[in-house]
């Protein structure tokens, strides 16, 4: 096969997924020249995209699972797909400050061990769902003075979100900082929530109600 048709046939690729179980290893690099995908999975892998990438210009659904990155290469990653609609994040835990990025995005889905999440340009999320799990860390955190409210935070992001859920760890994260005595923005268009809570603990109870 010469190389036209090499690249032609890497163009025509829409969906790729790679279920790989085991040791990870590194993608090669000619996957990030694949500009006509549409939906990407894969799980159990190294992500070093080459220098020239430039982000996938017609990606709509990426799920990552198992995946490592620098932090720098996945806001890289995020930043320079447009069109990116619904993201998926299950156990990417090579960073610990996860920053997202997309402005067309609908559908988010975190799970791991992030000690912070920030949402950027993110007003067309509609389904979220965040799951975190570094428990000692917000528990250290919340003990802060002054600090700013994270579920103040995470809701100003959503405006039009209509179904929440919060899972493991994750009332703890939003305790952290002062909660407001009711939102400065409320969720108008939230038909659904869903939250996992220790009633034990007199901040998340607080913070869910």
């Amino acid at each position: 096969m010469d190389s036209s048709c090499i690249k032609e046939v890497r163009n025509s690729i829409k969906e790729f997924i790679l279920n790989h179980q085991g040791q990870r290893y590194k993608i090669p690099s000619c996957l990030f020249s694949c500009q006509d995908i549409i939906s990407l999975e894969l799980s159990s892998c190294l992500i070093e995209p080459p220098f020239t990438f430039k982000g996938f210009s017609s990606l709509k659904s990426l799920h990552f699972e198992n995946v490592i990155f620098s932090q720098d290469v996945f806001e890289h990653l995020i930043i320079c797909c447009p069109l990116l609609e619904s993201l998926t994040l299950v156990y990417c835990d090579s960073f610990s400050h996860l920053m997202i990025d997309a402005p067309n995005l609908k559908f988010l889905d975190v799970r791991g061990s992030f000690k912070d999440v920030l949402l950027v340009n993110t007003s067309n999320l509609v389904d979220v769902s965040i799951g975190l799990e570094t428990f000692e860390f917000y528990v250290s955190q919340r003990r802060v003075s002054g600090s700013s409210s994270n579920l103040v935070m995470i809701l100003g992001c959503l405006p039009q979100v209509q179904r929440l859920d919060f899972y493991c760890c994750s009332l703890m994260y939003l305790a952290i900082g002062a909660l407001p005595v009711k939102l400065p923005r409320p969720c108008l268009y939230l038909n659904c929530l869903h939250i996992t809570l220790s009633l034990t603990s007199l901040e998340e109870s607080f913070t869910a109600l």
